[in-house]
């Protein structure tokens, strides 16, 4: 009897443990790191980066850009994404000289109705283009512009997205027809198995038809997004969207009232309450991170923060071609201007002339 209660007391103890175990998270989870933003901590650009490097982009009949929509930087040199006047993809060498442009406009194979987003496979050869219009994605040689297949997809329809691989994707989804809800709008994808693995992102579609920003962005630090008026910022990994970044705008943020209305009463709400807000934009490396914000006096200007020190500082800049970032890495940061850009800060004359656009290259002084 003895035995047998001794038997029954170690197996107790052991589905004890075995339960906690279970239970017990695997890893210990990353905290959120809150920034606190502020329109008084002011910081001028000169006083963290070098005077720029221009990169004027070559001019000729084939390569001149209407606008610049989004910008993608590799090895081999730049990809422009001008969505509202060429309808097309431009390729330039890190000189900024013409290399292709991908204009395939059409209904058939290897042609698009409108390039809406695109990226490039990190490891590989392919420049993936999103035609939202037609609801597939077109691949082609990132180093040529010669087309390589496409594939169509029809359960949701993807606004932006980055590839991890041919098959793995994550994408910005467009639930704009639920104006009023919360939808899970960030899902990772393999569309070759036409699998969802995750899906996160519970915010309110609308605000992306009022503020477009670039929601996806990548560095040689990290993958990272952030829409128009949410104010955390997420890694991206190839299983999940994992928040790192909350930016606290304290009581100037976006109220949930004011995000529940129609989107010109939203709009008139902004105004009205002088709210900060997140644009997206995000960029990182070891040491900062910079990223896009509005202000009740001040459209599409960029925040840095200094990860070493926890402090954030709103970036004053002198120089108009800093509106823009579209890559950073350990030692500079890369940006570009556009023609909307010139109804806020015009560039000096000498800029101006030129018929096509610039990028810039603005080294960190450390």
């Amino acid at each position: 009897m003895i035995k047998s209660k001794s038997v029954w007391l170690s197996l107790l103890i052991s589905l004890f443990f075995i339960s906690a175990c279970e239970n017990a998270p695997l890893e210990k989870p990353t905290e959120l790191i809150t920034i606190k933003v502020a329109s008084e901590n002011r910081l001028s650009i000169s006083e963290i980066f070098e005077e720029p490097e221009i990169i004027e982009l070559e001019q000729c009949d084939s390569c001149l850009i209407g606008d610049i929509n989004k910008v993608l930087k590799d090895d081999s040199g730049f990809y422009i994404l001008d969505r509202n006047r060429a309808e097309a993809i431009f390729k330039f060498d890190l000189e900024g000289n013409f290399i292709f442009k991908i204009d395939t406009k059409g209904e058939g194979p290897g042609q698009f109705k409108l390039p809406f987003d695109f990226d490039l496979l990190e490891n590989g050869v392919e420049l993936f283009i999103l035609d939202m219009n037609s609801r597939k994605f077109l691949v082609f040689d990132k180093s040529t512009g010669s087309f390589i297949r496409e594939f169509s997809y029809s359960t949701f329809q993807v606004e932006n997205f980055i590839a991890f691989s041919n098959d793995l994707f994550a994408v910005e989804v467009d639930g704009r027809n639920t104006v009023s809800e919360k939808k899970n709008l960030g899902h990772i994808v393999n569309f070759t198995l036409n699998d969802t693995i995750f899906k996160g992102i519970l915010d309110y579609p609308k605000t992306v038809v009022m503020f477009y920003g670039q929601e996806f962005t990548k560095s040689s630090h990290s993958f990272l997004f952030s829409r128009a008026l949410n104010d955390t910022i997420y890694t991206v990994l190839e299983n999940e969207f994992k928040p790192k970044y909350f930016l606290d705008f304290g009581n100037r943020k976006v109220s949930t009232e004011l995000k529940i209305l129609d989107i010109m009463e939203l709009g008139q709400g902004i105004q009205k309450e002088a709210s900060f807000f997140s644009l997206g934009r995000n960029f990182e490396n070891s040491k900062y991170l910079i990223f896009n914000w509005a202000n009740e006096k001040e459209y599409e200007q960029n925040g840095i923060y200094f990860k070493g020190k926890s402090e954030f500082y709103h970036l004053v800049s002198e120089n108009s071609l800093f509106r823009n970032p579209f890559f950073m890495d350990e030692e500079s940061v890369f940006t570009f201007y556009s023609n909307t850009d010139r109804n806020f800060s015009p560039l000096p004359n000498e800029y101006i002339q030129k018929e096509n656009f610039y990028l810039a290259r603005f080294l960190f002084k450390d």
